[in-house]
């Protein structure tokens, strides 16, 4: 009888030997609000706002003047380019607070997150410019990634605080896409993450409350294969805008990052670090896009961030 031939076995995946990317990348947004009133020596009017715009990458920037800003502060999509480097080490950041509102707030803010101080807002005021009074708080996870907030206030000691500024971020070096091709191959491309989130709210100018970041936990399931991200964020406390606590995250993975809006929560991050050690993102309120509104209570009213590693 001809003999039967062995069946040809599986390849066995083999985890490529790669580093992740040696340049930094993140995401951040940044929200800014106002009340309203009626400035002192001619410097106009403040309105009551509240808006972030949308959540900007690594390389987010724009080009153009205040001319070209329309009416409700969004800038023409010829103008947004790709050529800025926002992410460049873990102790600073480029805060991108002239995406968010153009007209008065003309050039990006150049943060020290290891040393909070206060920097010079370039509002083309001159010598009556204000200053960015802010705090900052992160997480660094293996020197791979980290994620925190850098929030304060906008404030002329002539005037008065004139917007309170809420930023989130992360950044690190993104896992290899070898690395991602690599873990669709093994456990059905499905892995899970834990670790830690924040959450703040009262980041209207006209809010009352505590304006700081809360910790809790993440968790996360991952199918690389399905290209989906799936968690939830458990917070313990007395929350005016998300009294349960809980914030669930989906997102759509591409290639080492992802994104999505699900359920009024905006969200970005990635995977950073050898064979995607760590899960890392940010997430917004964004029940109304860009998170648009006037009173407090309205547009944007929460954000966070979560760093998470895998199980």
């Amino acid at each position: 009888p001809v003999p039967t031939p062995e069946p040809t076995p599986e390849p066995v995946p083999v985890n490529p030997d790669v580093a992740p990317d040696t340049q930094m990348t993140g995401f951040q947004s940044t929200a800014l609000s106002s009340t309203k009133r009626t400035l002192p020596f001619g410097a106009g009017e403040l309105e009551n706002a509240i808006g972030y715009a949308a959540i900007r990458g690594d390389k987010d920037s724009w080009s153009g003047e205040q001319s070209d800003v329309a009416a409700d502060g969004t800038l023409p999509s010829d103008k947004v380019l790709s050529t800025g480097d926002n992410f460049t080490a873990f102790n600073k950041l480029s805060l991108r607070a002239d995406m968010v509102k153009p007209d008065s707030v003309h050039k990006s803010l150049d943060i020290d997150l290891e040393t909070p101080k206060k920097v010079k807002v370039e509002a083309g005021k001159g010598g009556l410019n204000p200053d960015f009074v802010y705090t900052s708080v992160y997480e660094s996870f293996d020197a791979q990634m980290q994620v925190g907030h850098v929030y304060g206030h906008i404030n002329s000691s002539f005037v008065g605080d004139l917007s309170r500024v809420a930023n989130v971020y992360v950044q690190g070096h993104l896992t290899a896409q070898e690395d991602i091709d690599y873990l669709k191959q093994v456990n059905e491309g499905k892995a899970s993450y834990a670790g830690s989130a924040t959450y703040i709210e009262n980041i209207h100018l006209g809010d009352t409350g505590s304006f700081a970041p809360v910790d809790g936990t993440s968790n996360f399931d991952v199918d690389f294969v399905n290209n989906s991200v799936k968690g939830e964020l458990a917070f313990t406390g007395d929350f005016k805008y998300n009294p349960t606590g809980k914030i669930g995250i989906e997102a759509t993975i591409d290639g080492n990052t992802f994104a999505g809006n699900v359920n009024g929560i905006d969200t970005a991050g990635g995977f950073y670090g050898e064979d995607a050690q760590f899960l890392g993102g940010i997430y917004q309120d964004a029940s109304v896009e860009g998170g648009k509104g006037d009173l407090p209570g309205t547009g944007t009213k929460f954000q966070g961030t979560f760093g998470a590693e895998k199980q």
